[in-house]
């Protein structure tokens, strides 16, 4: 392998992008890019490899506000230094170690399924079209405890966390 490579010059993936389109669509709803500007930072955006590229479609916007749940920086963490985390300040884009973890995602699929079922079951219970066996459960039960079983081994985690 050879020597890691800063931030700015790692790979961005699709949500990356996405993240860097919404950004310039707020952007330009705002009145802070013209239609012709907008439409050649979007295809630019779309077409990024890296997070610098990203991060040089952003450089004279304002930082994204800061929103509930959303961390930006790393700074203290080993090979990532002030410009990295100037990067992942105005893409707003994050590392991989600092987004959800995997067992969190199953945990917020399993709980949306969950109520969705249980809501299709009780309107069938409640206007007499439907059983009064919780079928629900079925879906609900199983995968919940596989969630369980991970949450409890420490599975699911990210190595970095």
């Amino acid at each position: 392998m050879g020597e890691p490579v800063s931030w700015s010059e790692m790979r961005a993936s699709d949500g990356d992008r996405q993240r860097v389109a919404e950004r310039l669509g707020k952007a330009q709803a705002d009145g802070r890019l013209s239609v012709s500007e907008y439409d050649t930072r979007l295809r630019d955006a779309l077409a990024a490899r890296t997070y610098g590229e990203l991060e040089r479609l952003t450089t004279d916007l304002p930082a994204p506000s800061e929103e509930p749940g959303v961390t930006r920086g790393n700074e203290g963490q080993p090979g990532q230094g002030r410009d990295d985390q100037r990067v992942a300040e105005r893409t707003g884009c994050l590392p991989a170690e600092r987004r959800k973890s995997d067992l969190r995602r199953a945990a917020e699929a399993w709980a949306s399924v969950s109520a969705i079922t249980f809501t299709i079951w009780l309107i069938g219970f409640l206007t007499g079209g439907g059983t009064a066996d919780p079928w629900w459960l079925w879906v609900a039960g199983p995968w919940g405890a596989v969630i369980l079983v991970m949450a409890l081994s420490g599975a699911g985690k990210r190595y970095s966390d």
